[in-house]
Formats: structure tokens, sequence, C-alpha cells
């Protein structure tokens, strides 16, 4: 149910949830998931605590850094929180563990980070990568419009 109100972005209601199922897990002896508590984490910065929420992704990170929902979360955070540097560090982390990743890639398309320049050791500003760079991106939509009519 926790998982659901993130989903539908009822903060609260998902904080209060996931809240309860850490506490008995807790309760329990049972260790919480990283991503219960990465979920957990987001519904306390959107609901109440930005700092804290963002502590407390920190800690699922510290148990499984290899989540790329975890990573998700915290870049949510550190948007939520106007730190756009550290959002995209998360981003691009996260799309190194799963590059396929659906709302990690949306959420990068979102923050639109540059592509890496053509000719990497030339400046971005250099007449060549500036000329290869709109070829590519032409290319690249012409081939995306071919494929979708076919």
């Amino acid at each position: 149910m926790g998982r659901d109100a993130l989903a539908r972005q009822r903060y609260r209601e998902a904080m209060a949830f996931l809240s309860e199922y850490c506490w008995r897990l807790n309760r329990d002896g049972k260790p919480v998931a990283a991503a219960v508590l990465a979920g957990y984490g987001l519904a306390v910065g959107h609901a109440s605590d930005r700092k804290e929420g963002i502590r407390i992704c920190l800690l699922a990170l510290s148990q499984d850094c290899r989540s790329p929902h975890v990573y998700l979360c915290l870049a949510r955070l550190y948007l939520l929180s106007r730190s756009r540097k550290s959002a995209i560090d998360a981003v691009v982390k996260g799309l190194h563990l799963s590059p396929g990743h659906r709302e990690l890639l949306a959420l990068r398309r979102d923050f639109g980070i540059r592509q890496m320049a053509p000719i990497p050791f030339l400046p971005r500003s250099a007449a060549v990568n500036v000329h290869l760079g709109r070829t590519i991106h032409r290319l690249k939509a012409r081939f995306r419009s071919i494929r979708g009519a076919a």
C-alpha cells in the first residue's frame, strides 16, 4: 500500500504505511530492504523534512549501493532540495547500474543532460563539434521517425 501511495504521489499516506511497515520489521528483528527504506525516505522528504528524507535515502544507499531505485529516490529528493548537480550525479550512478531503468531515463530526459561532445578533446563550442552535434541530432530524429512509421 505504501508503494502504491508513492506511485500516486500521496506522500503523507505513503509515509504512514511505510513507517508502520519499517517499524514492524524492526520490532521483529528483520532487516528493512534498501528499496523500502529509500521509498520511506522519499515520502518523508516530500511530506515533512527534506534533510531527513535524504538522510534516510543515504542510509538505504549504504545498505545497498547496487539498487537503481535507491538512486532514483535520492535524485528526486535532491531535486526537491534544489540540488541539481547532486540529483544528476545520482541519476548517472543509477543508470550506470541499470542503463534501461525507465524512471531514471525519464528523469534524465527531464534534466536535459547534454550528450558527450562528438569530438571530446575539442571544446563543446568548437565549430566542428557544433556542426557534428547538429548533424547527429538530425540523423537521430530522422531515424526515429522512420522507425516509428514502420
